[in-house]
């Protein structure tokens, strides 16, 4: 994932970024157009960075129900 990361962010200023930031830039680039997610405290951050994004995403409350 770090080299996804790496290669998709290649050229763009990453100076004030969030980790989080940069994973929803790497999906950009790499024409991912939707993701699913679980909120929860672990995933707030990837969560925040995905707000006011071009990829849809789908919000599942459990995982069961996700299913």
């Amino acid at each position: 994932m770090v080299e996804a990361v790496e290669q998709a962010t290649r050229g763009a200023t990453t100076e004030g970024l969030t980790g989080a930031d940069l994973v929803v830039e790497a999906l950009e680039r790499n024409d991912v157009d939707t993701v699913f997610g679980i909120p929860g405290a672990h995933t707030l951050a990837p969560h925040d960075a995905l707000h006011e994004r071009r990829l849809n995403h789908l919000l599942a409350r459990h995982e069961q129900r996700a299913g």
